[in-house]
Parts: structure tokens; sequence; C-alpha cells
């Protein structure tokens, strides 16, 4: 495995000048390295691989997924995609790396649905001199008695794989991971704007069967109540037709979404305070919009509303 070894020979070069090593891909943690920190850049390494000598059977190959640890979520949602599966759960923002959501333990907006981190089912970390070590849970989709990755020991415990899982990177460099995926299924979103006491009594307090839910409300009250943008999907009949050509977002706020109008913005509500709350609000109406049918991926991408991520 590519990345494991390479990722390995920047370990032992950190070691022998002294320093740790700090991974990065996506940008998204606001912490900076250290003066005795080697940063490792591995945007470049974003394939989806294939699945190794000694996959046992039993753990359906067909809907397992093996990818570099800097595959990006949205990214992976694509591929999966075009290959008609789909990630369970993914991370509120699928503009990280997978392997970065995975260590936060990131949960999307999935209700009753599992974390990403528990559609893991093996991981690929690079520790201490070079050491690549592929760890699974005690009864793991490798058969020991079968593995054969040069270079990649296999180890098999059920709290060690729990905690390299989500360790915040504190193991060592993660290289890959493997998921479990679902046949991809069409979602319908609607997006709704309430109080936010409406919003807590009402589609939140009850949301029935909805798959995922979501919300974005203004924290200052205008006119007695504070407005709420509530986002609710759930699984499509799929027979229905997909709205394939209409965006997700409205036009007009997307296109002013593009314009550098963040800093006046807030210089304007610094000099006028009581304007904010009026603002926030006419944002978040600008979210509203008729209710959307389409493929989960693309229902679950927030990436190209934040693509300065």
């Amino acid at each position: 495995m590519r990345v494991a070894h390479t990722l390995a020979a920047h370990v032992r070069q950190a070691e022998q000048s002294g320093r740790r090593v700090r991974a990065f891909a996506a940008g998204t943690s606001l912490s900076e390295h250290g003066a005795d920190e080697l940063p490792i850049d591995t945007r470049g390494f974003d394939r989806v691989l294939p699945l190794w000598e000694g996959v046992r059977t039993a753990a359906h190959p067909e809907g397992l997924v093996q990818v570099e640890c800097g595959v990006r979520v949205h990214a992976l949602q694509r591929w999966l995609r075009a290959r008609g599966r789909m990630l369970e759960n993914t991370a509120a923002f699928t503009g990280q790396t997978v392997v970065g959501a995975l260590a936060t333990a990131s949960h999307g907006t999935g209700l009753g649905i599992p974390p990403m981190c528990d559609q893991v089912v093996s991981v690929v970390l690079v520790t201490r001199g070079g050491r690549v070590v592929r760890i699974e849970p005690a009864v793991g989709p490798t058969h020991p008695d079968l593995h054969d990755e040069p270079g990649i020991e296999l180890l098999q415990d059920e709290a060690l794989f729990h905690a390299v899982l989500t360790g915040l990177g504190a193991f060592g460099l993660v290289a890959a991971v493997t998921l479990r995926t679902l046949p991809a299924v069409p979602l319908w979103e609607r997006r709704e704007l309430h109080t936010l006491d409406q919003a807590l009594d009402g589609p939140l307090a009850d949301p029935g069967h909805v798959r995922h839910a979501s919300m974005l409300f203004n924290p200052m009250p205008h006119d007695g109540a504070r407005a709420a943008a509530v986002t609710l999907r759930d699984a499509a009949d799929p027979l229905h037709a997909l709205d394939r050509v209409r965006p997700r977002q409205r036009l007009v706020p997307t296109l002013f979404g593009r314009l550098p109008l963040d800093v006046p913005v807030r210089a304007w509500m610094r000099w006028r305070p009581a304007s904010a709350p009026g603002i926030l609000d006419t944002a978040l109406r600008s979210t509203v919009r008729r209710p959307l049918r389409g493929a989960a991926h693309r229902i679950l991408d927030n990436w190209p509303l934040n693509r300065s991520a």
C-alpha cells in the first residue's frame, strides 16, 4: 500500500530529526502546526483502493470500500453513487476528509443513525518507527490466516480498534480506512421557516420517520421571536422523478453568497447593532424553497456552499 509506506517514511524522517508528525488535508482544523512538528500534506492521497488479500467472504466485500486518508466525504459519496452505493450517514460538512470526520466521531444530521465511525470495519495506521498496522475489531473483515499485505501487520482487538478510530490522531497517522456502504436511495428534502419555539415544539420535537434533521436559527429575537430554518430529509419514493436540473439553493441568495459581502455587512451591523436581527432573519428566509427530491449524495452534499474551506 503506497500511502502507508510513504507515511511511514515521513514518520521515520521526523523521528530522526527529533520531531513529531502532523497530517493535514482539508484544512478544517483550527489548530496550528507546532515548531517541533513535521507537517505532512495528505491531499494527494485521495484514491479509492482495492480490497486487500484475506477479506472474509462473509463480510460482503461488494459493500465495503477502502479509501486513502486524503479522500473527502463529498468525493467518496459521488464515487459511490456512480456504483449505486452510499454511506448510511455523513459528516455535517462534506468538505472534510473521511479520516478527519472519523477521528472526531462526526455524526452529521442523521436521526437514529450511527455516526460515520460506526461504518468503519478496518483502519491502516502508521505509528512509531514507521510501523504499519491494519487494526480491526475482534471479528474483523480480514481472515487472520489469509492476510497477506507486505509490510503491514494485522491486529484484531476490539478496544484498540475503537480507540484508534476516534483518537483525534493521537495513536499515529491513519493511512486508509474501510467502510460499509448501503444501496443508494433518493432523499426528499424540505426546508421550512418557523420561530425557534415552534421548531422545537413541532417538527424537531416529533420528526416522525425523518432520516435527517438540522436547524439554523437566529440567536437574536426580531419582532419578539427568534427565526429558525428547519431542514428535514427522508427517503423518497424511487419511482418519483428526481429534480435533476433544479439547483439545491435559490439562485439570487447563492449569487450574493459568492460576493465578498461579509466584511461590509459585519461593519454595518457593528455600526447599527439594531439591524443585526433583521439581517439574520432575511438570510434565513433566503434559504427556504420548495421541496426537493434527489440522490442522497446530492441532498447531503454541502460542499458547493463551502468551497472556501
